[in-house]
């Protein structure tokens, strides 16, 4: 990969915080799987750090900006298969763009371009807010307290919300800081006993999605750690006997302690605003849960392969560990299906937090994507957190020396290796893929 010029590093603030990190995890001299493991990955650290480029939306911009050149080399990479060959792509066409510049041109051609205004605005608001330049967001897109979007899109939303946390003000009606309005279902994630051994999993999922990919999630944990005491706190969303009794037979074949919770969700027909409320309504479960844990836990996302014997990340975190990708845009820094919580007073704190965050959000209706990681982020602003690499501990590429595949569900339809891991597994656990 070839490496950024000092004037891009500044401009999407990546290299140091990088470097920090891997120096943070950097092994003893006697431990050279660790150091070999770190160097390969560190090469590819700036590409697997989820920046989520738009290659579409910065063509529509370059266009707007009276360059068909690069909007006709930007919209070539749309088709391209591999999302984070995309992005490296995207990134090094629009190197050493003046973003001042960019926002004239748009505001410019905004007018011109009929029905792809609001999609170049958010657009570019994506790109400025890579860059960091949240003024310039804020004025282009507004405050996110407005009740209507004006035909914007989810992160023209975000950024407005990440405009608005960068220069102190009021992050609007889906996140409030200071809210205290009750998560529904409070208390649903205890699960009235102890867990404990050497590690704890905690993972949450509807049935179909339990089938699809946690009975692969479950193997994959027990079989990175073979010969470990292992416990799982699965927490079912909309479960049924049947469900229960599936897990509990897997849990017994794979030599897992299983702590079962769950809920009713609330009502929702929006597909997308249902699946909300359960990436977020995790960390409210988990909140309530830790009291309950006797060893170190780690939250994954329910999809999530285990590659590897996660404990001697966990040993590293003292309380709470976060994966974390610093050129990414603040409700992607801290990816939310890798959380590190060592039970005790600090790491309560930070997941009582979390939930209040969140808890508010989900308590008046609001069903935001990315609020998870959004509390993630400013919770971890409060507290002392240890940050991991993401790229070791969310691995959309399948690599083979990381310790945690996950990715999205179009990524993960698209890749043989990851379905045949997937079928291998689920059938390790006793059910048919």
């Amino acid at each position: 990969m070839t490496p950024f010029s000092a004037a891009e590093s500044r401009l999407i603030a990546i290299r140091a915080p990088w470097a920090d990190q891997a120096a943070a995890f950097a092994p003893p001299p006697d431990d050279p799987a660790w150091a070999a493991l770190a160097a390969a990955r560190f090469a590819e650290a700036a590409a697997l750090a989820q920046a989520e480029f738009a290659a579409e939306a910065m063509g529509a911009l370059a266009r707007l900006a009276g360059n068909p050149a690069l909007a006709a080399e930007l919209y070539a990479l749309s088709p391209a298969p591999d999302a984070r060959d995309l992005r490296n792509r995207a990134a090094a066409a629009i190197r050493g763009r003046d973003w001042s510049a960019a926002a004239a041109d748009f505001a410019a051609g905004a007018t011109r371009a009929g029905g792809d205004a609001d999609w170049c605005r958010e657009g570019l608001g994506l790109l400025l807010a890579l860059a960091g330049r949240w003024r310039a967001v804020a004025d282009l897109l507004g405050p996110p307290a407005e009740a209507e979007e004006r035909g914007l899109g989810l992160h023209a939303h975000l950024c407005r919300i990440a405009a608005a946390h960068a220069l102190g003000r009021d992050l609007g009606p889906d996140i409030r800081p200071g809210g205290r309005t009750p998560a529904p279902n409070a208390g649903a994630g205890d699960p009235g006993r102890t867990l404990g051994g050497d590690l704890i999993a905690f993972l949450a999922c509807d049935p179909g999605y339990l089938h699809r990919y946690g009975f692969a999630a479950l193997a994959a944990f027990a079989e990175a750690h073979a010969g470990a005491a292992l416990s799982v706190h699965l927490h079912l969303y909309d479960g049924d006997a049947d469900t229960a009794a599936r897990a509990a037979h897997a849990a017994d074949r794979l030599g897992l302690a299983l702590a079962l919770t769950g809920e009713a969700a609330p009502a929702e027909t929006d597909v997308a605003r249902r699946g909300a409320y359960y990436a977020c309504a995790r960390f409210c479960r988990l909140a309530e849960a830790l009291p309950r844990y006797a060893a170190p836990a780690v939250a994954l996302d329910a999809d999530a392969l285990v590659r590897r014997d996660l404990r001697p990340l966990v040993a590293r975190v003292p309380a709470v560990g976060l994966a974390t990708s610093p050129l990414s845009v603040p409700w992607n820094r801290h990816p939310a299906g890798f959380v590190v919580l060592r039970p005790g007073a600090a790491a309560q704190e930070f997941a009582d937090r979390t939930a209040a965050l969140i808890g508010d959000s989900l308590g008046r209706g609001r069903r935001l994507w990315f609020l998870d990681q959004w509390a993630l982020l400013i919770a971890a602003e409060a507290h002392q957190v240890r940050r991991i690499p993401a790229a070791w501990t969310y691995d959309t590429g399948f690599g083979p020396h990381t310790w945690v595949w996950q990715a999205s569900d179009s990524r993960k339809a698209g890749d043989p290796a990851y379905l045949a891991e997937r079928n291998r597994l689920t059938a390790k656990a006793g059910i048919a893929p």
